[in-house]
């Protein structure tokens, strides 16, 4: 009859597991080290960025600049305004479109951001 052997000869896939296993074991030591680096890389990428904003200008001038555009425009309108119903009531609003003209043509030369 046949019997089955106490200690049975050493099986080639248990060393073939054992080298896959330490192979992935290296893979995920470098996944994490790539993940590190990666949020190390958007740290650095949000530092940079919010150094570049406080370059960019500082708010009063923005804020100034923004103030200038927009009381141009009003000034335009309202010269705008006074030729058309000046010219309604037969005098001539040519001065007044005239300056209309320039303010908006002001406005729209001053850059919108720096």
């Amino acid at each position: 009859m046949f019997s089955i052997p106490e200690n049975p000869p050493p099986d080639h896939q248990e060393a073939e597991i054992l080298l896959i296993g330490t192979a992935l074991q290296g893979i995920e030591r470098e996944r994490r080290r790539i993940v590190k680096q990666l949020r190390e890389a958007e740290r650095e990428r949000r530092r940079l960025r919010s150094a570049r904003r406080a370059l960019r200008g500082h708010t009063p001038g923005r804020i100034t600049r923004t103030a200038l555009r927009v009381g141009l425009v009003a000034v335009g309108t309202v010269a705008f305004v006074t030729g058309a119903v000046t010219l309604t009531a037969g005098g001539t609003g040519l001065a007044a479109f005239e300056l209309a003209a320039a303010a908006w043509g002001l406005a729209a030369a001053l850059p919108a951001r720096k």
